[in-house]
């Protein structure tokens, strides 16, 4: 394949592929180690590279980490922080797998796994397009449920501000928030919290 081909492949999916991929594409091994070595791409982790010129943003890692794990869906703080809710920062990529899923370790992020049953699992994923690129994120009611069910695992004061800030905000609704709390048998928890807001 000539270089300039390769490298409009290269610029695509955000600039991440994995070797397979590349390889794929028609571009050598050799051509991708010459890439590699002069700069054009970059080894995020093993198996993975991305084009250079791509700008790093809030995303990359939420695109780097669903190539590794295609069922992931993000959850809990990293689904605060793509809604936009909340001061937390994530410090951890926490991720929804089914349960038997085994989380995709080669990667350099920190990921935080839970694996709730079938039926939580599906409830309120959201498919959203990142430069181009599909990922799961929860919607922000499955969300706030979520932080309520793991707040002794993410704290009950970063439950108590997602519920406060999507309700002050008008990205959510109480309503929403309770269909939720129902179907995953949280909203005795939650309802003395829903009441004093």
């Amino acid at each position: 394949m000539e270089r300039s081909k390769a490298i409009k492949f290269l610029k695509t999916q955000h600039g991440i592929h994995f070797t397979k991929d590349i390889l794929k594409a028609g571009i050598s091994k050799r051509m991708m180690y010459q890439f590699r070595d002069e700069g054009v791409i970059n080894q995020l982790s093993r198996g993975m590279y991305q084009y250079s010129e791509v700008i790093e943003d809030q995303y990359t890692s939420y695109i780097e980490l669903t190539k590794r794990n295609p069922k992931a869906v993000f959850c809990l703080i990293s689904s605060l922080d793509f809604h936009g809710i909340g001061t937390q920062i994530p410090y951890s990529q926490w991720v929804s797998l089914p349960r038997g899923i085994k989380r995709n370790n080669n990667c350099d992020y920190n990921i935080k796994v839970i694996h709730p049953t079938k039926e939580i699992y599906n409830l309120g994923i959201e498919n959203h397009m990142v430069n181009n690129i599909g990922i799961k994120v929860y919607s922000l009611s499955k969300t706030v449920v979520d932080c309520f069910k793991h707040r002794n695992k993410i704290g009950l004061d970063v439950a108590l501000e997602a519920l406060k800030e999507s309700i002050r905000l008008k990205k959510t609704t109480r309503k929403e928030i309770a269909e939720y709390a129902i179907k995953c048998k949280m909203m005795n928890i939650m309802m003395p919290y829903m009441e004093s807001i």
